[in-house]
C-alpha cells in the first residue's frame, strides 16, 4: 500500500488531469505502452473508485493484475 500526493502548478484544471488519468477508456486511448486492461469497477461513495488495472511486463515476466483503491481529498483551500 502507497499513498501519493503531488503538488504543482499547470494551467490545466485539476478535473481535466483526473479525467485524463483515471478515466479508464481516455487512459486506454493514450497509454498503450504499459496497459493492457484498465476498467472502474466500483464507486462505494463521492471521491472513492476502485480500479482494476492489468499492466504489461517486460519479457520474461508475466503481466500484473492490481485492483487499486482510488481517493480524491479536496484541500482546505478548495483545491483537488
Amino acid at each position: 500500500m502507497f499513498r501519493a500526493r503531488f503538488t504543482f502548478k499547470t494551467a490545466a484544471l485539476p478535473e481535466d488531469l483526473m479525467f485524463m488519468l483515471y478515466d479508464p477508456t481516455y487512459r486506454l486511448s493514450w497509454d498503450k505502452s504499459n496497459l493492457v486492461a484498465f476498467e472502474d469497477i466500483a464507486r462505494p461513495e463521492e471521491g472513492v473508485a476502485h480500479y482494476y488495472i492489468r499492466n504489461k511486463a517486460p519479457w520474461p515476466f508475466q503481466d500484473r493484475d492490481f485492483v487499486e483503491k482510488r481517493i480524491q481529498r479536496k484541500l482546505e483551500t478548495g483545491e483537488v
